[in-house]
């Protein structure tokens, strides 16, 4: 099936010598479960997250603002979250729009330096092909 997509506006160029605004086609990357996914592990709450991966949630989609359950999770500093939604395959490389991924999430939280902070670092790397 495609993915579905929405019309919107850029309205970025009312007021300029263009003065119609740019139709963009916009893919919707998440299912209603998978924003229930991304709200989840936001809310770290990881049995709705457990829940929702095996009621069939995609581990990778990602939200309105670009941001993956990876990435909540990482910015939680929640270790059992992190392993859980790497083992049901999320991506720890996907970037959001400003290209920051679950590394760079995971990396603004470092302060205090707990075993959990360094637990999800070497998860991260393994995840990533980067750490053996």
């Amino acid at each position: 099936l495609p993915k579905p997509s929405l019309i919107c506006y850029d309205i970025t160029n009312i007021g300029t010598e263009n003065k119609f605004p740019v139709i963009k086609n916009i893919e919707v990357n998440a299912r209603s479960i998978d924003k229930e996914l991304i709200e989840a592990a936001f809310l770290n709450d990881i049995k709705k997250v457990e829940e929702l991966l095996k009621n069939g949630a995609k581990v990778n989609a990602n939200d309105d603002y670009g941001h993956t359950a990876l990435m909540h999770a990482c910015q939680s500093v929640n270790k059992d979250m992190v392993k859980m939604l790497l083992e049901a395959g999320a991506n720890p490389k996907i970037e959001d729009p400003e290209g920051f991924n679950s590394f760079n999430y995971y990396v603004f939280e470092w302060p205090p330096f707990t075993k959990d902070v360094t637990d999800i670092g070497k998860l991260l790397l393994k995840a990533s092909g980067n750490f053996k």
